[in-house]
């Protein structure tokens, strides 16, 4: 008889309990992606300074067609993200959406202002830090608005989930 009553207990749940698995799933999979687009940055640039000045810029350039190529391939995960069904999930899922294709503006904006030729050594921290700025701005494009969604309990899931921090947009931005 305990076992019946330990299985009734643990389907029940408490509510709210999908929304802490959609922040968890959602912010996870987000946290992923930033340490993906993170590596593919540090990368690019690795031992750029070591590099002949006129191969730099195309180092920064072939880092950014990644990141490129990378939010492309997020965007065609994101329905693919197991969520459970609360309400908000499709919503969750557009924002999702728009911010890759924000994302992806962002980087074309970005190739517009690339350097080209050569980039000397006195250069180099410029062109750098330029390119880590771009995805920084990619990132940020990319996290959702909690602040936009209705349910109280469903924000709160994202603010109270530890992987959500610094990967969604919590408050109003004006």
């Amino acid at each position: 008889m305990v076992v019946p009553a330990l299985i009734a207990l643990v389907a029940c749940g408490p509510e709210g309990s999908t929304d802490v698995e959609t922040a968890s799933e959602v912010c996870g999979e987000l946290r992923a992606f930033d340490d993906e687009l993170v590596d593919i940055v540090n990368g690019s640039v690795d031992g750029i300074s070591s590099m002949p000045a006129e191969e730099r810029a195309g180092a920064i350039a072939d880092g950014l067609d990644s990141a490129r190529d990378a939010v492309e391939a997020w965007d065609s995960r994101i329905d693919l993200i197991d969520l459970p069904e609360v309400a908000d999930a499709d919503r969750i899922r557009a924002q999702l959406h728009e911010g890759a294709e924000a994302a992806l503006v962002e980087l074309d904006d970005q190739r517009g202002t690339l350097r080209i030729g050569v980039i000397d050594d006195r250069e180099v921290q410029g062109a750098v830090g330029e390119w880590f700025n771009s995805i920084e701005k990619v990132m940020s494009v990319i996290e959702p608005e909690i602040y936009r969604f209705d349910r109280r309990e469903f924000k709160q899931a994202f603010l109270d989930e530890p992987s959500c921090r610094n990967v969604i947009q919590q408050f109003v931005n004006d």
